[in-house]
């Protein structure tokens, strides 16, 4: 039984898919920064058991997830970048 070729690097990866990571990358890093800005403003003012909840069942695990995220969507970019640059 014969293996299936697999595509080419080149075809994988290009400099429109690297762009289009990075561009979405940078917005998710700008909402992110909106996001939090706006919690910690609302936070301020709703103090009762329901934000409590919300902090602790919602928010802690968004604000412990996210930045590692964007930060680790960052090193795959330039990760992706480099094997592109290699490939030229």
């Amino acid at each position: 039984m014969g293996c299936t070729s697999i595509p080419t690097a080149e075809l994988l990866i290009t400099s429109t898919g690297v762009t289009q990571m990075s561009d979405a990358n940078c917005r998710l890093r700008s909402e992110w920064s909106l996001l939090e800005q706006q919690w910690h403003a609302s936070r301020r003012d709703w103090r009762d058991a329901m934000a409590v909840k919300f902090e602790r069942e919602f928010w802690s695990q968004w604000e412990a997830e996210v930045p590692g995220l964007i930060r680790e969507l960052a090193d795959l970019e330039e990760d992706l970048d480099r094997a592109l640059r290699s490939l030229s």
